[in-house]
């Protein structure tokens, strides 16, 4: 048996029976698959083979031979976003730094501000749409609480606007007392407009009724029908403005809470 290390294991014989291949000469049988994997076929692993021999690197564009492919014990550690730095294996994430619970309250309590105040902006629009198109469409002038209404959350919606801030822009408490006091005020006005509409003005003289009075007359459609979704156009009006007020004061009231612990402590 002759054991050689690149061509691995050998069995040497001699040939006495007569067979014809020599006369007698030492005949090796392969026992064994060598060491490492042969590359015959291919020119770039008989390159690839002679240079790992010579101990030089694999030229490049060569592919790699499967014993490249094994990865290495500081490579198999590694987490899915790049190699860990040196002296932790990824069990200490529970002490590294986070952010703070309170930060997050505040970062989404100044997203529902937003939101409230683009939909007031909205209300705002729609309710001055309303109550100034079918006085105008008769001739007449809007009531007073139409004007004042809109002037209240114009000025509601710039206090909320600077006091919230923009992107991580720190919170002005004095403009997000303002916006909450003219939330306030303009809560009061919606609840006293629906009250006044509901309850002192007769159906005949409601907005409800001239709508559809106005859209039998412009475009013939059914004085019923239009009665009756001026009704609910007036009801939707009614209750998202008290709705929004509400919830504009009740938000900017909670985050100037949150900004004014967040100083204390600081």
């Amino acid at each position: 048996v002759e054991s050689h290390p690149s061509r691995g294991t050998r069995h040497i014989g001699v040939d006495g029976d007569g067979d014809g291949d020599g006369g007698g000469r030492p005949v090796f049988f392969p026992l064994a698959f060598p060491s490492r994997p042969t590359s015959r076929g291919d020119p770039r692993r008989r390159c690839e083979s002679s240079a790992s021999r010579n101990g030089l690197p694999p030229s490049r564009g060569t592919p790699h031979s499967h014993w490249d492919r094994i990865p290495r014990p500081e490579e198999s550690m590694a987490s899915r976003r790049g190699p860990r730095p040196a002296g932790t294996d990824g069990s200490d994430h529970q002490y590294r730094m986070v952010i703070e619970s309170k930060y997050h309250k505040v970062s989404d309590t100044k997203k529902r501000m937003r939101t409230l105040i683009v939909l007031q902006a909205a209300y705002y629009a729609c309710f001055f749409a309303w109550n100034c198109w079918i006085p105008m469409s008769e001739g007449k002038t809007p009531a007073t609480v139409v004007s004042v209404m809109p002037i209240v959350g114009f000025l509601a919606l710039v206090a909320g606007r600077r006091g919230v801030g923009a992107g991580s822009e720190r919170t002005n408490k004095t403009a997000l007392a303002a916006y909450i006091l003219l939330s306030a005020v303009g809560f009061a006005l919606a609840v006293m407009n629906a009250y006044v509409m509901q309850t002192m003005v007769h159906y005949a003289h409601s907005y409800a009724a001239r709508f559809g009075t106005i859209m039998d007359a412009v475009f013939g459609l059914p004085q019923d029908l239009m009665q009756a979704f001026g009704q609910i156009i007036e009801g939707m009006l009614h209750a998202s403005g008290m709705l929004l007020q509400g919830l504009g004061a009740y938000v900017a009231v909670t985050l100037w809470t949150m900004t004014g612990a967040q100083a204390k402590r600081s």
